[in-house]
């Protein structure tokens, strides 16, 4: 015995307002985290990465983490770092958003970068996991150093 299962047009059209204010919450909800995320407050913060561009200068490595070698060291020596950062910490803000920026300061070995909290979030973040890997990287080559 098949029964045909009929619903009364109220409910088909109480059913179709539910659907097209779920997708319209949705876009709204969209707009509103975008603005959301425009609004937050901006603000500059220098970071060391001293030992991830080092790590990548074979010839600049040096024993005293404290008092390094920059000499040598220019904006060119940078710009893989920035090119990375650029690629992997919210790449959709650094081309959106006039107020954040990466200026480069060679001398200290830092960057000082200007973005909101969810920004250098994601920037620091990301900033431990290259200072895991630079440090990796010169244990690697003080010990092929030190068997030579």
């Amino acid at each position: 015995m098949k029964r045909n299962i009929q619903f009364p047009i109220a409910f088909l059209l109480f059913v179709t307002v539910l659907v097209a204010g779920y997708f319209i919450g949705l876009e709204r909800g969209f707009d509103d985290g975008r603005s959301e995320w425009t609004s937050l407050p901006t603000y500059t913060k220098t970071y060391d990465v001293g030992t991830i561009v080092l790590a990548r200068l074979d010839g600049l490595i040096n024993a005293d983490p404290l008092n390094p070698n920059t000499a040598g060291v220019t904006s060119s020596t940078f710009a893989p770092l920035v090119d990375n950062i650029h690629k992997n910490v919210l790449p959709h803000v650094w081309s959106s958003d006039p107020n954040s920026l990466i200026e480069i300061y060679p001398p200290k070995l830092s960057l000082i970068v200007r973005g909101n909290a969810a920004l250098h979030h994601d920037l620091e973040r990301f900033l431990a996991i290259e200072q895991l890997n630079a440090k990796e990287q010169i244990v690697d080559y003080k010990d092929s150093k030190s068997s030579r």
